[in-house]
Formats: C-alpha cells, sequence, structure tokens
C-alpha cells in the first residue's frame, strides 16, 4: 500500500503553507524554462533566476510558458509563488506530489492538480504516477512537474513548428494542451490493461493456470491504483468546463469538454475492467470448486465400492479355526465373485443415477 500514501513525517505539526516537498525525487538544482511565442515568434531558453521571465509573462501580445521541473529546492518555489502572486497554500499543495487532483480558482488565477502515467517498462506493472500542477493566468502559464520529463515535448513542437492553432489562440489554449496531454498519457496503460485482463478471460475459461489469483489481484491493485487518480481529474475537468473564470474561453471549453470526454472514458474502462476482473475470479473459484467437487465425487464412488469388499476381505481374514468356508473348496472363488457382482452392481447404480 505504500504506494496509495507517502509518508508525511516531517509536515507533522507544521502550520498550513509550510512550505516541504513531498516526494521520491530529490533535485539538487530544478529546471526552469521558459517558452514564451506570439503567433510570428517563438523563444525557449532556460532561466536562471526567476524574475528573468517577469517581463514576458506581463507582455499582453506574448503568450508565456514558466515549465519547471523538480520540486525539492523549495526556495525556488517560494520565490515563483510570491513573483506570480501564488498563495503558499496552493504552493504546499504543489510540493505535496502525493496530493489528490483538484481544480481551485481566483479571479484572475486557476490551479490544477492532475497525475500523469510515466510507464518504466512493458508490462503493466511497470508504470508509476507522477504529478504536474498547472497555474493559468491572464497571459502564463506555469507547470510544475516532480522531475524531469517528456511528457510536454510534443506540446513544445507544435509551438516550435506552429502547428495547429495553439500559436494563434489564446494562453487558455495552451492551458488545454498541457491538460490534454496528461489526459492521454493514461490511455496507453489502460490499453495494455485491457489486454491483461482479456488474456487472463481466455486462461481461466481454459483453466489451464494456478497464478491466476496472483494475476487477477495484481491487475486490480494496479486499477485501483489508476482510479485513484483518474477520479478526482475527472472531477476537476468537469469544474475547469464548467468554470466562468474570464480567462478560460468559449473556444476552449469546447476543446476543454471533449478532454473531459476522454477522462470520463478511461475512467469507465477502468470500472469496467475492474467488474470484469472480479467476475473472473469469481468464475475462477466456481471452476475450483466444481473441480474439488469432481475429485471429491470420484473419491466417494471409489470408496463407496471398497466398503462392502473391505467388509468381506476383512471377515476372511480373522483367523478363528472355526470358519466352516476356510475348508470348502470353491470358498476362495465363491468370494471373488460376490465381490465382483457387488461392484459391478454399484457401478451399474451410479451410472442409472447419473453419477457416474
Amino acid at each position: 500500500m505504500a504506494r496509495f500514501l507517502r509518508k508525511r513525517v516531517k509536515k507533522r505539526g507544521k502550520p498550513p503553507g509550510t512550505l516541504i516537498y513531498v516526494g521520491d525525487h530529490s533535485v539538487e538544482n530544478i529546471k526552469v524554462r521558459l517558452i514564451s511565442f506570439t503567433q510570428d515568434n517563438f523563444i525557449e531558453k532556460e532561466i536562471q533566476k526567476i524574475e528573468d521571465c517577469l517581463p514576458e509573462s506581463h507582455d499582453e501580445k506574448t503568450v508565456t510558458w514558466i515549465k519547471i521541473e523538480g520540486l525539492s529546492d523549495t526556495k525556488t518555489i517560494r520565490e515563483i509563488g510570491e513573483i506570480f502572486d501564488i498563495h503558499n497554500l496552493w504552493l504546499e499543495d504543489v510540493l505535496n506530489t502525493d496530493h489528490r487532483p483538484k481544480m481551485e480558482e481566483l479571479e484572475d488565477l486557476v490551479f490544477l492538480i492532475l497525475k500523469t502515467v510515466i510507464m518504466n517498462g512493458k508490462k503493466t506493472k511497470d508504470f508509476r504516477l507522477s504529478q504536474v500542477s498547472l497555474f493559468l493566468g491572464n497571459n502564463f502559464v506555469i507547470s510544475f512537474e516532480d522531475e524531469p520529463s517528456d511528457l510536454f515535448d510534443t506540446v513544445i513542437q507544435r509551438i516550435k513548428i506552429a502547428k495547429g492553432r495553439i500559436r494563434s489562440s489564446h494562453i487558455d489554449y495552451l492551458f488545454f494542451s498541457l491538460i490534454d496531454t496528461c489526459v492521454d498519457s493514461y490511455y496507453p496503460l489502460v490499453e495494455k490493461i485491457g489486454k491483461a485482463a482479456d488474456t487472463l478471460e481466455i486462461r481461466v475459461l481454459k483453466n489451464n493456470s494456478n497464478d491466476i489469483t496472483h494475476k487477477i489481484a495484481e491487475l486490480k491493485s494496479d486499477l485501483i491504483y489508476l482510479k485513484k487518480s483518474a477520479g478526482p481529474l475527472k472531477e476537476s475537468l468537469q469544474k475547469i468546463y464548467k468554470s466562468e473564470n474570464s480567462s478560460i474561453h468559449e473556444k476552449t471549453r469546447f476543446y476543454l469538454s471533449d478532454t473531459y470526454d476522454h477522462i470520463v472514458h478511461i475512467c469507465d474502462t477502468i470500472d469496467s475492467y475492474k467488474e470484469m476482473l472480479i467476475g473472473l475470479l469469481g468464475i475462477y473459484a466456481s471452476q475450483m470448486s466444481h473441480k474439488m467437487n469432481e475429485i471429491m465425487k470420484f473419491l466417494t464412488i471409489f470408496a463407496s465400492i471398497f466398503i462392502p469388499l473391505t467388509f468381506i476381505v476383512g471377515i476372511y481374514g480373522m483367523n478363528f479355526k472355526n470358519m466352516p468356508e476356510i475348508d470348502w473348496k470353491w470358498g476362495y472363488y465363491s468370494v471373488w465373485i460376490i465381490m465382483i457382482t457387488i461392484t459391478s452392481g454399484l457401478l451399474y447404480w451410479f451410472k442409472k443415477k447419473d453419477w457416474l
């Protein structure tokens, strides 16, 4: 259960708004990149001093995206908050990488926490969730990532080559593009889990594996872990879509509704696979119970046949001197005939009762 809740010992007893990093990725120097663009120009550079991004963020004609990778340097995070007038309670949530996805807003600022899926290998279990925090202002977007990643490289590339409408749209379209990229990161993992569930279903129906329960439990745990972030994210996107904040234009709401449909689809798919796995577990348990009943039926029939035979040989296995049948010439053969007759009769009776 460690991946469901990180330890927060450092925050115990601290007042609200205390900036303490809660996460697994300690970065000595966080990376701050400034990406600013208009319909005709594009600038990308790495920022050494946070103050260097202030002019672009206040230029009404320029869209400014401040991309921050790494959260362990709380001093830099505090400076960013002071420059862009972000409340310490929100910065505290940014630094808590185990925070539940949520959306909050002020008159001129929208704050969103969401989770993205990072695949570390080809198997379904080789994944983890990484937190991304987004701030939308009048003419700037700030993104906080827990670690360096290539998550938003496709968005940066689209801005560079002016592909699509991102360069000709308002700042809220960039905000939408980042959200959409995060939501789309769920699809590869959900599809892999779906294929694994389908494979398990075939194995359960064929009943050719002894580790089914372990596999089902593993996939079910992954789905619960995914739903822990996808469910609240659905609520947050719905709030953004219905928000009347002036920073979000009506045209962008149409795109946000599409992204909301995506996360709804992901949540529904996760629920469907979870119900499917619960059903498979029930089918497997029924198969094991049926198999055990068949074994018990066979043993019961086997014992029922040998009980009278054991009784007969038990009698004639006694060593009493006065046993007339012992001296009878046909006694041995007669006992064999009796035992064969009893066995045949029992088998016929079981077959007639459809027990065989």
